[in-house]
């Protein structure tokens, strides 16, 4: 028997090239990494690969690797996701905000930048839980975004604020160009930053119900309201699905790499499974994953389809990234939980339907 889908990025009605569901190929631990992974990105034909307070930058899933550590500029270390960038390392303890060039990692080469030097009224970062999104937004071009609180007259404040961090990279050190501090008037009620998507020169945020997008110079607009909204890049758009729960409804949408002209495509009636799915995209497929199950995700005439795809030898984790590496490998990254540390597989496989 063979699976149809449907692609986002080519008529509803042709076949896809998904594996018969008879193979079963194992992912295979990686030796590179004897740790908990947090999060992975595969950019300019480099890995970053990112422990609990460790960051591996041009890694390789075939050999050894020797982290940079940064534990002393690292608070809470593993309850965080922290965003990775090929240029920037940032972080954060409880009360400031480190920044390191990735092309001079060394502790002598950080900036540390207190919040309430731009905003007396600051008392704390967001709490945001690592299996729920990133703790803070990094751009491709280099900008971070930090959520906060804040508080007057000892009471705390309806909407979090933002500190906007501009930088730029010259010759392997990090220079801070602009801070701003970003107090956008979202909600009259109070409520946290639930989800943080970065992208080029922008940030696609969920704060209450809210969806709003900030960009690289904190202009801020609002997109729509949603329980939640998770976004990903597929063939040079950026492909978002909101959840509306009352409804049981998802909304579809695309819109262009830079963030405009987000158009809705379809509304569909959502499948159980996909509400709390980390999205992204691999080989400009659109994949869902949680705990240790992979999704392939289908908008089709008829619906929201969700084809379960092979984890054999992944069952028990908690995967915390999945990226096509050299266009060939697939690396799955998970936190120490029956499994530990990453796995890979060949794209070729990647997409074969777990057996029943």
């Amino acid at each position: 028997m063979f699976a149809v889908w449907i692609s986002f990025s080519c008529s509803e009605d042709e076949d896809s090239n998904l594996t018969p569901n008879t193979t079963q190929t194992n992912w295979v631990k990686s030796s590179g990494f004897d740790e908990g992974i947090i999060n992975s990105i595969y950019t300019d034909n480099k890995l970053y690969i990112m422990g609990a307070n460790t960051f591996y930058s041009d890694a390789s899933i075939t050999s050894t690797n020797t982290p940079f550590i940064f534990e002393k500029f690292n608070s809470r270390p593993g309850w965080h996701k922290l965003p990775i960038s090929n240029t920037v390392l940032a972080s954060k303890t409880e009360l400031d905000i480190f920044i390191l060039p990735v092309s001079g990692l060394a502790d002598e080469n950080h900036i540390k930048i207190n919040p309430k030097t731009y905003d007396p009224t600051f008392i704390k970062f967001e709490d945001i839980p690592r299996w729920q999104s990133e703790g803070m937004g990094i751009s491709n071009s280099g900008s971070i975004l930090v959520p906060y609180r804040t508080a007057k007259e000892g009471i705390a404040e309806n909407n979090p604020s933002f500190l906007l961090i501009n930088t730029s990279e010259v010759n392997t050190k990090i220079i801070v160009t602009d801070v701003k501090v970003v107090n956008p008037e979202i909600i009259n009620y109070y409520d946290q930053v639930y989800q943080i998507d970065s992208f080029n020169d922008f940030f696609i945020l969920t704060v209450g119900n809210e969806i709003i997008q900030i960009s690289d110079l904190g202009v801020v607009s609002n997109i729509g309201t949603f329980n939640s909204f998770r976004s990903t890049v597929s063939n040079n758009e950026i492909h978002s699905f909101g959840i509306n729960r009352t409804l049981g409804e998802v909304s579809y949408f695309k819109s262009r790499i830079d963030g405009t002209n987000r158009q809705l495509i379809s509304k569909k009636s959502i499948e159980p499974l996909f509400d709390g799915l980390e999205i992204i995209s691999i080989n400009n497929q659109i994949i869902g994953f949680k705990n240790d199950k992979i999704y392939l995700i289908e908008m089709g005439s008829n619906g929201m389809k969700m084809t379960e795809l092979n984890n054999a030898k992944l069952e028990g984790g908690f995967i915390t990234s999945i990226v096509l590496v050299n266009e060939n490998t697939v690396l799955v990254t998970a936190t120490c939980h029956v499994i530990c540390g990453a796995y890979s597989k060949s794209l070729d496989n990647f997409f074969e339907v777990k057996n029943p």
